[in-house]
This record gives structure tokens, C-alpha cells and sequence, in this order.
């Protein structure tokens, strides 16, 4: 599920490291714990993304496997900041990774459709 683009990116003076990035995953994990309003975007937001969480796991598989030196999630990695959401997140980079970086997209960070919320 997932499509690997290899590129190679010389930078003079730098030392030589094997980067992945990757982007706009849109996990949509909720559980219980949410109120319903989060678990109706979840199931909403689901339809748009339903491979989300198999090319999540595939990817976990690839660096497990790779061993890049660094993973940089480039936002939108997640769907929305539901608890499972933010708990696999933690897995993912905390456990699979050996340093990472990880930038903020908008759904990241808010639900949909709350944007002028804020």
C-alpha cells in the first residue's frame, strides 16, 4: 500500500544518512474513550482513508526492517488528535525509530471541521 521513492541528496560538508519521509498517512484510530462526536468524525473521516492504518503498519515494517538513521513525519500523519491516534503515534516513533522528527499538519493537531474553532 505504501509506493518507496528513493532519492539521493548530496549536501556538501554533511555527513551521509539514510533519512525516510514520509506524509499524509491520516490515521483515523478512535475508541471508546471519545465522546461521539470524535467517533462520528472517525467512522467519517474512515471512508476517505481506509488503508490508513494497513500502509501505517506496512511502513512500521519497512524501517523495522531498513533501519533508516532518522524518520521525519512530514504532517497530516494522523487524521485528528484522538487518544488511540496519539497513543500510536507514540509507538510508532518512540519504538521504531531511532531518532525522528515529527512536524504538525493540520489535522495533526485539530478535528475536522473545527479549524475557526480554535
Amino acid at each position: 500500500m505504501i509506493q518507496i521513492v528513493e532519492r539521493e541528496l548530496k549536501i556538501k560538508g554533511a555527513t551521509e544518512k539514510d533519512v525516510l519521509f514520509f506524509a499524509d498517512m491520516h490515521l483515523t484510530l478512535c475508541d471508546e474513550r471519545e465522546d461521539d462526536y470524535v467517533q462520528g468524525l472517525a467512522r467519517e473521516r474512515l471512508e476517505g482513508f481506509p488503508h490508513a492504518y494497513s500502509g501505517a503498519e506496512e511502513l512500521k515494517r519497512y524501517i523495522d526492517e531498513t533501519k533508516p538513521d532518522a524518520v521525519v513525519g512530514c504532517g497530516d500523519i494522523i487524521d485528528m488528535p484522538s487518544r488511540a491516534n496519539l497513543e500510536y503515534l507514540s509507538d510508532f516513533f518512540n519504538n521504531h525509530c531511532k531518532e525522528y522528527l515529527y512536524v504538525l499538519g493540520n489535522h495533526d493537531w485539530n478535528y475536522p471541521r473545527s479549524y475557526n474553532n480554535v
